[in-house]
C-alpha cells in the first residue's frame, strides 16, 4: 500500500511540473481522434474482416454517427445491419461501440457493444481471454434486464408473437477457430410471459406448428455449455395456476465445428437425455395434441387434464421415451450408474 502512495504521488508531480506538456498532449489526442481519426475508413476495415470469418456478406447503414470524447465512443443512430444469414434486417434506435475500461488498463483488446431500442437496452462486454493452453479466446458477457423479445423479430416472424420481457445474464468463452467448445453459462428469468397464437412453417425438418395463446407467471432458464455439453439444470414454464406447465432438466451433447471449403460454422447434434414434468388443463390440452405425440408413452390423466412425466433420450437415429415416478436430478441423468450403485 505504501509503494503504490509512493508510485501515485510520484507520478501527480510528474504532472504538475510538466502541466503545459499535459494539456498540449491532450488537445492534440482530442483533435486526432474527433477529426482527423479516419473512422469511415475503419469501420469499413472492421466489416471486411468480420466478411472474411464468417464467409458472409455484412453490410452496415446508418442515419449518423457521432464520437463522445466523454465515453469514449462512437454512436450510430437508427443503424441497420443486412445479411442474407438472417431472414430480415437488424435494426436498432441506438447502437454505442465504446472500449472497455479493464481491458485498456491491462493493455488487451475489448470493447462494449450497447443496443438500444424504445424500451430495452441490451449490453455486449467483449474481451480477450487467454486460456491454459496459451490461446486467446473471446468472453462474450450479455446482460440486459427487461429484454422485450419482441425487438428479435428481424429473426423470424414468431418473435412478434411474444408479450413480455425477460432478464438476461450470460457469458461464454468462444474461439474463433473452434479448436475448442463453447464454455459459458446462462441465466434467464421472466415474469407475466405470454405467447399470441401463432401459426408457422420453420422449414421441411421441423414442419409446421399452430399454437394457442400461451400465458406463464413466471420463466426460468439456467444452465451452462462445458466440453460441447448444454447442461440445463432449470428450465420452467409456469406455476400450478397456468393451464401449461413445464418443468425440464438435462443434457443436450452437440458439436460446433467448421465444415467444407467455405469453414461455415455447423452444428451437429450427438445425443440427449432429458427429464420433463408437462401439466396441461383439459381444456388446453387439444390444442397441444400434435405436440405430444411422441409422449403418449409417458402420458396419464389427472383431475385437471393431462400430465407427462418421464425421460426421453437419443440422439439423429434414436429415440426413447420412458415414465418415472419424480422429475429426475440433474446428477441421475448425468450418472444414471452412480446413482444406482447408492440406491443399492
Amino acid at each position: 500500500m505504501a509503494n503504490i502512495r509512493k508510485y501515485t504521488q510520484i507520478l501527480w508531480n510528474g504532472i504538475k511540473e510538466n502541466k503545459k506538456k499535459w494539456l498540449t498532449f491532450i488537445a492534440v489526442f482530442i483533435f486526432f481522434f474527433l477529426i482527423l481519426f479516419p473512422y469511415q475508413e475503419a469501420i469499413s476495415y472492421f466489416i471486411n474482416k468480420l466478411n472474411n470469418s464468417t464467409k458472409n456478406t455484412i453490410q452496415l447503414k446508418y442515419e449518423s454517427f457521432y464520437i463522445n470524447p466523454l465515453g469514449p465512443s462512437i454512436v450510430f443512430n437508427k443503424p441497420e445491419i443486412i445479411t442474407k444469414a438472417l431472414q430480415n434486417n437488424f435494426q436498432v434506435d441506438q447502437l454505442k461501440l465504446r472500449p472497455s475500461y479493464k481491458s485498456l488498463l491491462q493493455f488487451k483488446l475489448g470493447g462494449i457493444l450497447s443496443l438500444k431500442w424504445p424500451n430495452s437496452l441490451m449490453q455486449i462486454n467483449l474481451s480477450r481471454k487467454k486460456t491454459k493452453n496459451k490461446s486467446y479466446h473471446w468472453l462474450i458477457h450479455v446482460k440486459s434486464p427487461h429484454f422485450r423479445l419482441s425487438d428479435f423479430r428481424f429473426l423470424s416472424p414468431i418473435f412478434n408473437k411474444i408479450k413480455g420481457t425477460i432478464d438476461i445474464d450470460t457469458k461464454v468463452l468462444f474461439d474463433p477457430n473452434f479448436a475448442m467448445q463453447p464454455e459459458g453459462q446462462w441465466s434467464i428469468n421472466s415474469g407475466n410471459f405470454q405467447i399470441r397464437a401463432l401459426s408457422h412453417t420453420f422449414s421441411d425438418a421441423f414442419g409446421h406448428i399452430t399454437l394457442p395463446t400461451l400465458k406463464w407467471a413466471q420463466i426460468s432458464l439456467q444452465g451452462k455449455i462445458k466440453k460441447g455439453d448444454i447442461i440445463i439444470s432449470d428450465f420452467s414454464l409456469g406455476d400450478q395456476k397456468d393451464p401449461f406447465q413445464l418443468k425440464t432438466r438435462g443434457i443436450i451433447s452437440i458439436d460446433f465445428l467448421k465444415q467444407g471449403m467455405s469453414k461455415k460454422i455447423r452444428s451437429r447434434l450427438k445425443s440427449y437425455h432429458m427429464g420433463l414434468d408437462i401439466s396441461v388443463s383439459k381444456e388446453l390440452e387439444p390444442s397441444l395434441s400434435t405436440l405430444f405425440i411422441l409422449l403418449k408413452s409417458i402420458e396419464s390423466e389427472t383431475p385437471q387434464g393431462w400430465r407427462y412425466l418421464g425421460e426421453i433420450r437419443g440422439n439423429m437415429m434414436t429415440y426413447d421415451a420412458f415414465r418415472t415416478k419424480t422429475l429426475p436430478t440433474l446428477q441421475k441423468i448425468q450418472n444414471p450408474e452412480m446413482v444406482k450403485e447408492k440406491n443399492l
